[in-house]
């Protein structure tokens, strides 16, 4: 579990940026807005960051499931709201699917840094790039080509945007306890002995934080992610069996 005294260095940095941030606020009465973090920076921030109770924080990706997100904050007599946020949508079209890890070292190799792109949600013939506004203009001017693939690139309205939903699939069935390995063993089909292998190799994440203890009890809604099985939610927390088995729905993104 994520505590204080095992913040990274980045970690602290970037506590610092979002208290900077929320003193502007203070000092220019205007919104203020961090570049996207990651999963694991939104929990350091929820968890750690010392923001005045006179300052309204939101958190926004440019779309509900976003993993990667812009911090904003805001002064109390402004109410937050998505279309406050500096993010643009770029459309990739192609002429055939493209995978996201082509689409995001196609855009880094133009000099782009990592926390000025969001997420990247892939469609049948191409994908829809969230970005800061500032870049987004570079990005249709000099994107052409996706590895090999010649595309086109071009704003898109949030009135005209529809992301696809990320695909998932679900394991259901029971568990002895809610204990993390216990989870995990129903939800990757492993051997208690091979979950815990798992953990001890720091290879297991509860919520975006390394967890380093097997019997971790999770809860409904938490996030668990394992290298090599990617990543899945604790969806539903049924009753007990007449064996006293707990009866759960983990949803897996494919």
């Amino acid at each position: 579990m994520l505590s204080f005294h095992k913040l990274t260095e980045e970690d602290r940095l970037l506590l610092k940026r979002a208290e900077d941030c929320a003193r502007a606020v203070t000092k220019y009465k205007t919104p203020q807005f961090t570049k996207f973090v990651s999963p694991h920076e939104r929990v350091v921030f929820e968890n750690f960051a010392e923001v005045s109770p006179f300052i309204k924080t939101m958190v926004w990706g440019g779309a509900p499931d976003c993993e990667r997100s812009i911090i904003g904050f805001f002064p109390d007599f402004k109410e937050p709201g998505e279309a406050l946020f500096p993010i643009s949508a770029v459309r990739i079209s192609a002429p055939e699917p493209l995978g996201h890890r082509d689409i995001l070292g196609s855009v880094l190799g133009l000099g782009i840094e990592r926390s000025l792109v969001g997420d990247i949600y892939p469609e049948p013939t191409g994908a829809v790039l969230f970005c800061l506004d500032s870049i987004s203009d570079f990005i249709c001017m000099n994107l052409s080509r996706v590895g090999r693939v010649g595309i086109t690139a071009e704003l898109v309205s949030s009135d005209a945007l529809f992301v696809v939903p990320k695909e998932t699939k679900e394991i259901s069935g029971t568990v002895a306890s809610l204990r993390l390995d216990a989870v995990l063993g129903l939800a990757t089909g492993k051997a208690r002995a091979k979950v815990q292998a798992l953990i001890d190799a720091g290879l297991v994440q509860v919520n975006w934080t390394v967890e380093d203890g097997a019997s971790r009890i999770v809860c409904e809604g938490d996030i668990l992610s394992v290298r090599g099985f990617g990543r899945m939610k604790l969806k539903t927390v049924g009753g007990e069996s007449k064996k006293g088995r707990i009866w759960i729905v983990v949803e897996q993104y494919i």
